[in-house]
């Protein structure tokens, strides 16, 4: 979801760059924000997903 939303603004920001409408340094901070997240954090999804997927055992064995 954070992957598509950054997606989404990024397609925004260039729009509005183009057109040269809005605020230009905070819509090239949105595509930088948005080019650290597809580099620096999407690539671990995959590990969060295996973990949330089979990393449930260890907790359900804790006694109440």
């Amino acid at each position: 979801a954070g992957g598509l939303m950054m997606a989404r603004s990024t397609v925004v920001a260039k729009k509005l760059l183009s057109e040269g409408r809005g605020d230009e340094n905070f819509l090239e901070d949105k595509i930088n924000t948005a080019q650290f997240y597809a580099e620096h954090l999407m690539p671990f999804i995959k590990a969060h997903v295996q973990c949330l997927k089979k990393g449930t055992a260890s907790i359900l064995a804790f006694k109440a």
